[in-house]
């Protein structure tokens, strides 16, 4: 079921955006604002500046009419007229002094986006720990469940960070799919391709040019015109893992975006994405110790199982 907030939805923690390189010159704030965020409307973003709640990063008070200069931190909060909830769980799995690590459901996001604004697993974690410094230190998508890795100070966020810019990080996923022409003869594969956005929607694409995606699988079982496979990405790119399935001629199961994107309708919760964020480990950067994580969560059985 889902329930929709009575009243406008206020994220807890500011978002910020910066005015780009080659903005146009003496563009006001209020017209800044208008075109970076279309959706929102220029009377609404006009009444948020004279409520106050839209500022300057470096503190000095925000007018419609003042000028805006390439470089400048605009900050705001985020807000939404009415709120979907999601239903289903997150676990807390491990907190130490330094990270949380944490289990979500499918359909929440991590951070707020789009029509999300308090509904994101990152504020139900500060409002169940108290922890207002907490950060996470990568994303899975909103359709994808399982485990997160959380900087519990935001100061140390850069250094776990860098774990997984320098590939130190081992990740393992779960995914259910079906074969879109047969099922193969090979039970394991080395993927590598070039991810890039497609048009102005979510969707990627592998293109032509030096590869950015690496990334390797290995079957678990067949079922008939299904199998369940373990991912073992060695990049993070939006979506890598959706487009490299594609590249042993199979789709993840229930996903909206590929092969083909299909209309927007209401989370179906009979019918998840069959991906999950199933495995972390790394070495910690602070403590020097061995992490290794497990999500408790798992797909549905294969059809016909």
């Amino acid at each position: 079921m889902v329930y929709l907030y009575p009243v406008n939805s206020i994220s807890p923690r500011a978002s910020s955006v910066f005015v780009p390189r080659g903005i146009s010159v003496n563009i006001t704030l209020l017209d800044f604002l208008s075109e970076r965020f279309p959706h929102i409307g220029t009377e609404t973003w006009n009444s948020r500046i004279e409520e106050g709640r839209v500022w300057f990063g470096d503190g000095n008070t925000a007018f419609a009419l003042t000028t805006v200069r390439p470089g400048m931190e605009i900050r705001y909060f985020r807000e939404v007229a009415a709120e979907p909830r999601i239903s289903g769980a997150h676990q807390i799995l491990y907190r130490d002094e330094h990270i949380l690590v944490a289990c979500k459901p499918h359909f929440l996001p991590v951070v707020p986006g789009g029509k999300f604004v308090r509904e994101c697993l990152l504020y139900h974690l500060m409002e169940e720990t108290g922890l207002h410094g907490l950060s996470p230190v990568h994303r899975i998508d909103r359709h994808t469940a399982g485990l997160v890795l959380f900087s519990i100070y935001e100061n140390e966020r850069r250094q776990y960070q860098e774990l997984f810019k320098e590939r130190q990080v081992e990740k393992g996923y779960l995914a259910n799919v079906r074969w879109l022409s047969g099922s193969p003869a090979e039970d394991s594969w080395e993927l590598e391709g070039r991810i890039e956005k497609y048009g102005p929607t979510l969707r990627r694409h592998l293109a032509e040019g030096v590869s950015n995606a690496f990334c390797r699988m290995s079957l678990l079982k067949r079922s008939g015109a299904y199998a369940r496979l373990a991912l073992y990405p060695i990049t993070g790119k939006r979506h890598q893992l959706r487009l490299q399935v594609s590249q042993i001629g199979a789709a993840i199961l229930h996903d909206p975006y590929y092969p083909d994107q299909i209309p927007e309708a209401p989370d179906d919760p009979n019918r998840p994405l069959q991906l999950l964020s199933k495995s972390l480990r790394f070495r910690d950067p602070f403590t020097q110790q061995e992490r290794a994580f497990t999500s408790p969560r798992a797909l549905l059985p294969l059809p016909g199982d």
